[in-house]
């Protein structure tokens, strides 16, 4: 289906009429339960970090966290490891990183993450 911005952001107006890749998940400010899988963090000169995860039905999620490692059940996440957690859906938008080599994705934007259960590795 394509696109239809309900946002002023010019940057985000600039896709109307594209069908873009993935889809969101949840209500913007509503908290849920998730299972994820991690792909990668980094940090940023901004002293905080960014997070990247994916859920099973192909949703992509990011965080902004002040940690650079991400621990659950005393283990260190690395990517592919899948936990559940708990989180508020911030907002919801498209990335469109200039310097990546995807085609612009959907992806739901999380705060306020609480770490449950390590599950493993897939």
């Amino acid at each position: 289906m394509p696109y239809k911005s309900q946002s002023g952001n010019l940057e985000e107006r600039k896709f109307e009429g594209q069908t873009i890749e993935g889809h969101w998940v949840g209500q913007e400010k509503k908290r849920y339960d998730f299972v994820l899988k991690y792909l990668t963090g980094h940090s940023t000169s901004r002293g905080y970090s960014v997070h990247t995860f994916i859920d099973k039905k192909g949703a992509r999620f990011l965080a902004f966290l002040d940690t650079e490692t991400l621990r659950v059940d005393d283990h260190e996440l690395v990517n592919g490891d899948c936990f559940t957690c708990k989180a508020t859906v911030n907002r919801h938008s498209i990335n469109n990183y200039k310097y990546g080599d995807q085609e612009p994705y959907k992806e739901t934007i999380l705060n306020r993450m609480k770490f449950g259960k390590y599950i493993g590795r897939i």
